[in-house]
């Protein structure tokens, strides 16, 4: 028997069906998948941090564009 080679679940599903997944799972009373409010505490750092970054390649782009002194 040979196998096929491994394909993430993030690589093979859309976001909105990895989201699908995640509400089946809750509905279900699986114990490894986070209510969203303790997702939300769990990554809150995370979350900030990849705010932050849009928020200054946002600002970089607008000083980019004002004219120079």
């Amino acid at each position: 028997m040979t196998q096929g080679t491994f394909e993430s679940y993030m690589d093979t599903k859309s976001p909105d069906q990895r989201r699908q997944y995640v509400e089946e799972q809750r509905a279900l009373g699986n114990p490894k998948i986070l209510s969203k409010s303790e997702w939300y505490d769990k990554n809150r750092v995370r979350l900030l941090e990849e705010r932050i970054v849009k928020l200054e390649a946002n600002q970089n782009q607008v000083l980019a564009k004002s004219p120079s002194k």
